[in-house]
């Protein structure tokens, strides 16, 4: 993705503030172009002189026109190109100071990238041992539940209590054995009646 430029008069910039900056000293070098007359070689060295002094402008656009200024006055002989020449260290050590910014706020955009996703990963770390943990107690409690159904099956097809599976049987198996019972009984007080018939 292209980084979005601000244009002043066919001068690009990186930044709003340089470009407002930049209309600024544009603003500055139209009124100057107003008032000054090219021919009076002593006013345009006295404007030269303080603007580089003052350090009135840190554009591009601004130390060209210092630039221009100088020039007019070497070739008419007003001044030596030695004389006063143009200082563009600030210039410069504003940019260096940008890029070491521009450095700082990577470094720091970088880290809090590191950072998050370190986070995110320690998350996810924590959610997986988390799902293992559930998983394996989820199996421990399906193992303990199969043993559990296991053994109820087991019961209800060995015990002898009726139940819903041999119920029907049990009560066969009761009512046959309550049958017998009376039998055996009746068949004694048959027997008892006999007995005292006969005395």
């Amino acid at each position: 993705m292209a980084s979005q430029r601000y244009l002043v008069e066919g001068y690009s910039f990186p930044t709003k503030e340089e470009a407002d900056r930049a209309a600024k000293e544009l603003s500055k070098i139209q009124v100057l172009n107003q008032k000054i007359d090219p021919d009076q070689l002593s006013a345009i060295k006295a404007l030269y002189v303080r603007a580089v002094d003052g350090k009135a402008f840190e554009t591009e656009m601004g130390l060209n026109y210092l630039r221009s200024l100088q020039m007019h006055l070497v070739n008419e002989g007003a001044m030596a190109i030695d004389e006063k020449p143009l200082p563009i260290n600030y210039c410069r050590g504003t940019m260096e100071d940008e890029l070491i910014k521009v450095k700082e706020e990577y470094e720091v955009l970088m880290q809090d990238e590191t950072d998050k996703a370190q986070a995110e990963v320690q998350k996810a770390k924590r959610e997986l041992r988390a799902s293992k943990k559930v998983q394996k107690n989820m199996t421990i409690a399906i193992i303990i539940l199969i043993i559990m159904v296991a053994g109820m099956f087991g019961i209800s097809f060995t015990g002898k209590n009726a139940n819903i599976l041999n119920y029907r049987n049990a009560i066969i198996e009761e009512y046959s054995e309550w049958e017998q019972e009376l039998s055996e009984r009746e068949a004694k007080i048959r027997q008892k009646e006999a007995e005292l018939n006969m005395n």
